[in-house]
């Protein structure tokens, strides 16, 4: 049997174990969270050695007992610290777009938010939305509409994506302040008639 895993458990740190399987021994810790459950891995046996192992089974049990999951807390950071280029490609990934839609996100994203490409999403505060906005809208009315309908549209997909313990990453869509202070451009269709 391939999937044959053995539990050897510490006689002195309770929750504290090595996973057995045929091909490698893992470390282990066991407790509860928040009612629930839990066991972590904190690595393989030769990577750790037993006390290295016990010192950071410590670390964790310790969060266990304090209600922190520490898989849950590795997930939330990992959610928390996803760029904003790497939403947009999750984004595009997801979504069946034409072509056309698809080059309009990759010019805002090069251009309009070239900086904050590689920021944490969570790092795009209103106030930086605001700023932003009012920056380009002396450029362009209409690129500047774009190019945060964009951002709008993938942000509310991080919200709905980007979930750890089922809590959205980011409480609120920072471009919700464009509806909020009424800053959206009305712009008038070009007139095509001679």
């Amino acid at each position: 049997k391939k999937n044959v895993q053995e539990f050897v458990w510490d006689s002195e740190l309770k929750g504290f174990g090595l996973r057995l399987t045929p091909k490698n021994a893992t470390y282990i810790v066991q407790g509860r969270a928040n009612g629930k459950t839990r066991r972590v891995t904190i690595g393989k046996h030769g990577v750790f050695t037993p006390d290295q192992a016990r010192k950071k089974a410590m670390q964790y049990l310790q969060d266990l007992s304090n209600d922190i999951d520490p898989t849950a807390e590795k997930k939330k950071k990992q959610a928390e610290s996803a760029t904003l280029e790497e939403v947009v490609e999750a984004y595009i990934k997801d979504r069946g777009l034409r072509q056309r839609s698809i080059n309009d996100i990759y010019k805002h994203l090069n251009n309009t938010f070239s900086d904050w490409k590689k920021k944490p999403i969570v790092k795009i505060t209103r106030q930086k939305v605001l700023d932003r906005f009012r920056d380009k809208s002396n450029q362009s009315k209409a690129q500047a509409n774009q190019g945060f309908r964009i951002l709008r549209a993938v942000l509310n997909y991080a919200r709905a994506a980007y979930r750890p313990d089922d809590k959205p990453i980011l409480p609120e869509n920072p471009c919700q302040i464009l509806a909020d202070a009424k800053m959206w451009h009305t712009i008038q269709p070009k007139n095509r008639r001679i």
